[in-house]
């Protein structure tokens, strides 16, 4: 990783992290200069640059009734980050004591399905993480194979298998026997007839969950209790015969 992305890894914007270097390798400069050697439109070197000294990276002198910018040491850049994890941690903590009132506005009773669509890896991760917090068994119709490996990388799964053994959370899946299966040693697997199918569901809790393989990963999820029983009991018919 270069240092530009790990400076946008630490909260800096593209044009942020630009200037920022430009200015570390100059140690001072005006914003015009800035704009015209890095082909950035002065109202977005104005934009970022008042955002740089807002989180405290740069500074600036008045020479001649002109800002002249100079960087800040790098070691700045690690206190804004620990500035914006205290932040963090505060706004964590403050939102946590008023759980319990937000829990009395969003409460929606068992017989109500909650559904909701999500996309990309991130949803995945959260999928992930999910069935790691609940701790149940995982069925599975129509189990994916490595293809999935084009909508996530590998480490993700890895790291989710990983996990699922520290907690001892088994699973039970069918799969197409076409598909390239991803076994994990807590898993039993039982093949079905048929071609590898795009679309999987998987059942842990009181959570369905339909992965969407198309041009992107699509996950709907649907929390309810009744459907999951459905569901749940279906597989085990079709298990028992297997």
């Amino acid at each position: 990783m270069d240092i530009k992305q790990l400076l946008q890894k630490a909260g800096l914007s593209e044009n942020e992290a630009k200037i920022y270097l430009f200015l570390l390798k100059n140690k001072e400069s005006v914003a015009y200069d800035i704009a015209r050697n890095m082909d950035i439109s002065r109202p977005h070197v104005y934009d970022s640059l008042n955002n740089l000294v807002t989180k405290g990276v740069i500074s600036y002198v008045i020479k001649k009734n002109k800002k002249h910018f100079i960087p800040a040491d790098p070691t700045k850049v690690v206190e804004y980050l620990e500035e914006k994890e205290k932040t963090i941690n505060d706004i964590k903590e403050e939102f946590s004591k008023n759980i319990p009132e937000l829990k009395k506005a969003f409460f929606i009773s068992e017989e109500t399905p909650l559904v909701e669509v999500y996309e990309g890896v991130e949803a995945v991760k959260s999928f992930f993480n999910d069935v790691i917090k609940t701790g149940k068994e995982v069925i599975a119709f129509n189990t994916l194979g490595e293809e999935f490996y084009e909508y996530i990388p590998k480490e993700i799964v890895k790291n989710y298998f990983t996990q699922r053994r520290k907690k001892k959370i088994w699973s039970r899946q069918f799969y197409a026997e076409e598909t390239k299966v991803v076994m994990h040693p807590m898993g039993k697997y039982k093949k079905l007839p048929g071609g590898v199918n795009p679309v999987s569901l998987s059942v842990y809790g009181d959570n369905s969950i339909l992965f969407v393989l198309s041009k992107k990963l699509y996950l709907i999820k649907i929390k309810s209790k009744i459907v999951a029983d459905l569901y749940r009991t279906q597989f085990n018919v079709m298990w028992g015969k297997g």
